[in-house]
């Protein structure tokens, strides 16, 4: 996960927390990347979402 957050920080992400989930705002879109480890800790699922900006809870 070391080589992951050097390339994201790197590329103008942001870390939530300390958690191994990033974020870039980008013109109108968020850009989110989460790391989703599996229960017994052999691998990682990558989930990838592009939210624009306008988008509010209230929709």
């Amino acid at each position: 996960m070391k080589e992951a957050k050097e390339l994201f920080v790197k590329n103008g992400f942001s870390r939530l927390k300390r958690t191994h989930n990033y974020y870039k705002v980008d013109h109108d879109f968020y850009t989110v990347i989460y790391f989703q480890r599996k229960s017994d800790g052999s691998a990682y699922f990558v989930n990838v979402a592009f939210i624009p900006s306008f988008w509010s809870r209230d929709c």
